[in-house]
C-alpha cells in the first residue's frame, strides 16, 4: 500500500483513538502525532508497519564524525533578544516564533489558534480549510507554489535566496523564503505586519543552532555494556539539557540525517528529564518478534540529548523507531526507553514506532 493510502486509511480509522496513544496496548503499532496542549492524539498503525510521518525533500550532506560519551559540544548559536518569542529549528535553519505559538495544529483536527507546522503536505489537510485568522508559519523544504513567481533575489548568510512579502485577500500578511542550494523553505501568514517582518527577518542558516544541535546527526558510536558500570546514567542536576531530533528517513534521503526540531531544557524541566533518565532500566530494550517488526537498513538513532553540568557534557541518543537495537545509549552503557521518557523527549513534536516497547 502506497504511504499516502496507508495514511489516510489509519489517520481516518484511528482519529478518535486518543486513550491508545500511551503505548500500554501490547502488540498494537503505534504512530504518534502530538499537539502542543496535547489534546489530540492520532494512532496509526496498518498491519505490522507504522504509517510514518510523511516529510519533503532536501539535499544531505556529510555528516562529520563525532563520537560518544563525555566531550565538549558546540556551544549555541547566539542570538538577537528572544523576550516573548522563542526559536525553532529545522535542516539547518532556524526563525524566530511568538513564544505562545503552538506546535503542529494544522491539517487535520487543526483549529484557528496559532501554530507552526512542519512539513505540511496537502493530503494531510483532510479537506481542513485553513481559517481566514489562522497565524502560522510552516517549516518545509520549498514554499507553496503560487508564491514564487512573486519572489526577489535576496542573500541570507552569504547564500543565495528568494523572499516575497504579500497581502492576501483574506487581509493576513504573509511572506516566504527560500533557499533553493539548502532545499529549505519558510512561509508565514499573520495578522499583523511586524509580526510577519519579524519572523522573516529573523530567519537563519546554521552548522549549530540556538540550543546547541548540530544541524546534521553527527557519527554515533555505539557504547560497548559495561556491567560493572556504576553511577547515574546523566549527571542528575543539569545546568541544561539540549534535545536534538532528526530525520531517520525512512527512505526519504532528503531529509535523512537534518536536524528536525530542538529544544533546550533548564532549571526542573532538565532536572526532571534527568531523573527519567537515571531511573531506566539498565540494558536495551528487548526486541520484537520478526514477525512484528523486521529491521531493514541499519539501526539509527531519532535524537540526541546533550546533557551539560559543569564542565562535563554528556551526550545520550535516543532510539525508539527502529524494529532492533532501541534504547538510550551513553557511549558508556545503555539503558531502556518508555513511553513517558519518549513523550518527555519529543514533546510537541510527532514520532512514529514501527512497535510497542515490551511490557
Amino acid at each position: 500500500m502506497k504511504e499516502l493510502e496507508t495514511e489516510t486509511l489509519v489517520r481516518d480509522t484511528f482519529r478518535h483513538h486518543e486513550h491508545l496513544v500511551s503505548g500500554r496496548a501490547p502488540g498494537l503499532v503505534v504512530a504518534v502525532r502530538a499537539r502542543a496542549d496535547r489534546r489530540r492524539r492520532t494512532m496509526r498503525a496498518v498491519g505490522v508497519a507504522v504509517a510514518v510521518f510523511a516529510v519533503l525533500g532536501g539535499a544531505v550532506v556529510g555528516v562529520a564524525a563525532t563520537g560518544g560519551g563525555r566531550h565538549a559540544d558546540p556551544a549555541p548559536v547566539a542570538g538577537p533578544d528572544t523576550t516573548g518569542w522563542r526559536w525553532e529549528s529545522w535542516l539547518g535553519a532556524q526563525v524566530m516564533v511568538p513564544g505562545d505559538w503552538t506546535q503542529e495544529d494544522f491539517g487535520c483536527l487543526g483549529t484557528n489558534a496559532p501554530s507552526v507546522a512542519r512539513f505540511p503536505r496537502s493530503e494531510h489537510t483532510c479537506g481542513w480549510t485553513e481559517p481566514v485568522d489562522k497565524e502560522v508559519a510552516l517549516l518545509g523544504t520549498g514554499t507553496e507554489g503560487d508564491t514564487k513567481p512573486q519572489m526577489r533575489p535576496v542573500t541570507i548568510d552569504g547564500v543565495p535566496a528568494l523572499r516575497g512579502d504579500f497581502r492576501l485577500p483574506d487581509g493576513r500578511y504573509a511572506g516566504a523564503i527560500e533557499v533553493p542550494s539548502r532545499r529549505l523553505g519558510l512561509t508565514v501568514r499573520t495578522m499583523n505586519a511586524a509580526k510577519t517582518e519579524h519572523i522573516l527577518g529573523s530567519f537563519r542558516l546554521v552548522d549549530v543552532d540556538h540550543a546547541g544541535c548540530p544541524t546534521l546527526r553527527p557519527v554515533r558510536e555505539p557504547s560497548v555494556v559495561d556491567s560493572l558500570s556504576t553511577g547515574p546514567f546523566v549527571p542528575p542536576y543539569p545546568a541544561s539539557i539540549a534535545i536534538c531530533v532528526y530525520h531517520t528517513g525512512f527512505g526519504n534521503e532528503q531529509v535523512e540525517g537534518r536536524l528536525r526540531r530542538s529544544m533546550a531544557l533548564a532549571g526542573v524541566d532538565a532536572v526532571r528529564l534527568a531523573d527519567r533518565l537515571n531511573a531506566a532500566e539498565p540494558g536495551a530494550n528487548p526486541d520484537p518478534p520478526a514477525r512484528v517488526c523486521t529491521q531493514e537498513g541499519p539501526v539509527i538513532a531519532d535524537a540526541m540529548l546533550i546533557v551539560r553540568s559543569g564542565t562535563t557534557t554528556t551526550r545520550v541518543w535516543a532510539i525508539f523507531s527502529s524494529c532492533t537495537g532501541r534504547g538510550l545509549d551513553n557511549g558508556a552503557r545503555r539503558a531502556q526507553l518508555t513511553m513517558g521518557i519518549v513523550w518527555q523527549i519529543m514533546q510537541e513534536t510527532g514520532f512514529s514506532m514501527r512497535a510497542p516497547f515490551s511490557e
